[in-house]
């Protein structure tokens, strides 16, 4: 069953949804690139206070994850407990130094994922190849957060996407500027897990300010589409902005 993924960027936000029903919690610096890094220091602070909880976090926006930061980095929140390691294949020509990265890492806890992105790095070359140097979990998202990664990629593309990681038993998620009326659609191609941020926040323009009213709509929008993938339908009367897009 495919799972939700959101975005928190500090303590602050992680107190507001302590208590609710998501399934990965990703810690993320939203106000940092595509996958900033929040620091050691918030990094242990969110897991302190939400290790009860599946967590992810992005390590920053490394050409090369391979140099010292980095790893020092990956290896202190795998030591510390987070289930996903998120970093970026952010050009072509640094699949060289993510198989670098993968070899110089001993992971403990945590599972890496490499992030292909739809208006940048993603094509089925690229996902050949990060599945083969090692990677066991892939996702799609945005990195310049213009385009939605649905506008970005058809339809058949994402379900190729889907079955060829399924094929290969390699987690895969979907994310990049995903909309509660991209759900329905979404969940029926069957991820392990689908991305949300911007849809979570007082309005599409303000990615920064998480509000818990809707990410409460976003969880139960995506509930009933869980629920009801193949009737299509969407429960969009209940969005504080449906017709907007958001980002991820």
């Amino acid at each position: 069953m495919t799972a939700i993924l959101t975005s928190i960027k500090n303590l602050h936000e992680a107190k507001i949804i302590r208590d609710m029903a998501i399934d990965i919690i990703d810690v993320k610096n939203v106000d940092d690139g595509a996958l900033g890094f929040v620091g050691i220091n918030e990094a242990k602070r969110i897991h302190k206070y939400l290790g009860h909880k599946t967590l992810s976090i992005t390590m920053g926006d490394y050409i090369n994850p391979a140099l010292d930061e980095c790893i020092q980095n990956a290896s202190f929140v795998d030591k510390i407990g987070y289930k996903f390691i998120k970093v970026g294949l952010f050009d072509n020509s640094s699949l060289k130094y993510h198989q670098e990265f993968l070899n110089k890492m001993t992971f403990t806890k945590a599972e890496p994922v490499c992030v292909l992105f739809a208006d940048k790095t993603f094509n089925f070359e690229n996902l050949r190849k990060v599945i083969e140097i090692g990677y066991k979990a892939v996702m799609i998202d945005t990195c310049l957060k213009i385009n939605k990664t649905v506008e970005l990629l058809s339809y058949e593309k994402l379900m190729s996407f889907v079955s060829y990681c399924e094929e290969r038993n390699v987690i895969c998620g979907i994310s990049g500027s995903v909309t509660i009326q991209d759900l329905s659609c979404l969940i029926k191609i069957h991820p392990n897990f689908i991305g949300l941020r911007g849809q979570l926040c007082t309005s599409q323009r303000r990615r920064s300010k998480l509000d818990r009213q809707q990410v409460s709509i976003v969880l139960r929008e995506f509930d009933y589409a869980l629920n009801n993938s193949n009737s299509g339908r969407t429960l969009s009367n209940v969005s504080l902005y449906s017709k907007s897009t958001s980002e991820s």
